[in-house]
């Protein structure tokens, strides 16, 4: 009888893991069934705890919190590109730059539903990350940030207000990833995946786009909130946002949280936003989304 009762306690753990752990693989076109993962809790139920506790409190400043509550987070880089099999992926335990803004965003919608479990932050997860919501292979994960902006517009989580702030139209044209095809292990050599790229690359180019130029981030910068969705605009040809970030108002100074590649984890940036950009040789310019 003592020997059941332990393989029922085991098996009710193992179940309890399955659903809340992190990281965790979730098969294709499911939030529900984990492939792999671990017991790592607190993390999750720490800030979810935080979070909803306040969720009456406007979105940006939600997202500001949860922002907050995961500085230090590791920065890895293509922890998505793992494996052969599309999956969804999730881990709060390292991050970057965009995966860490999806994470704060998911976590705000979560915390704000009535489920707040680890299962629906995953699908929150994959209604961001994913095309439709549905993973299917490597061109159903939404590469480009502009589409990953204008899905999570769609579905009435942001608005992108980059055209209400400068109303200045940016040139922008899609082609990067068919282009350098050769630079992703799961374009290389494989037609039908690039041409499923090239068609969201069509989509993206039938949209116009608008942006805050360098040289009038300072003057606009009163109308950039902390907890605002940003990112940096490239010159690189055919490619749209180079790094995101959460904007954030410290000391009368506008900055952002990001993850940061040369401090290998998530900080409060210490330039200014408009200083970082003005740093950056292909950086023309911002783009700003309000969270809702």
């Amino acid at each position: 009888m003592k020997r059941v009762r332990t393989m029922v306690l085991a098996l009710i753990f193992a179940i309890f893991c399955g659903c809340f752990g992190s990281p965790c693989r979730m098969e294709a076109q499911s939030v529900h069934k984990c492939t792999c993962c671990n017991d790592q809790l607190s993390g999750y139920g720490k800030i979810m705890k935080e979070l909803h506790a306040n969720r009456n409190l406007p979105a940006r400043e939600l997202i500001a919190k949860a922002a907050l509550m995961r500085l230090e987070t590791p920065y890895v880089a293509n922890t998505l590109e793992r494996g052969s099999k599309e999956e969804l992926y999730v881990n709060l335990e390292e991050t970057d730059c965009i995966l860490f803004v999806e994470s704060c965003l998911a976590l705000v919608q979560t915390a704000r539903s009535a489920d707040t479990s680890y299962a629906n932050f995953c699908r929150n997860i994959q209604n961001l990350r994913y095309r439709n919501g549905i993973v299917d292979g490597y061109p159903s994960r939404i590469h480009y940030t502009s589409e990953w902006l204008l899905q999570a517009e769609k579905n009435g989580l942001i608005k992108e207000i980059s055209r209400d702030i400068a109303n200045t139209p940016l040139n922008q044209k899609f082609s990067f990833m068919t282009e350098k095809s050769d630079r992703y292990k799961h374009l290389k050599g494989n037609a039908a995946n690039i041409a499923k790229i090239k068609q969201a690359e069509e989509y993206l180019n039938s949209h116009e786009y608008y942006y805050i130029p360098n040289d009038k981030i300072e003057e606009y910068a009163h109308k950039i909130n902390t907890g605002d969705i940003f990112g940096f605009c490239t010159s690189t040809k055919g490619l749209d946002l180079s790094h995101v970030g959460i904007a954030y108002w410290e000391n009368g100074r506008l900055t952002f949280i990001h993850a940061s590649m040369g401090a290998m984890k998530v900080v409060i940036e210490k330039k200014t936003l408009e200083e970082y950009a003005k740093s950056g040789k292909s950086t023309v310019g911002i783009r700003v989304a309000t969270p809702l």
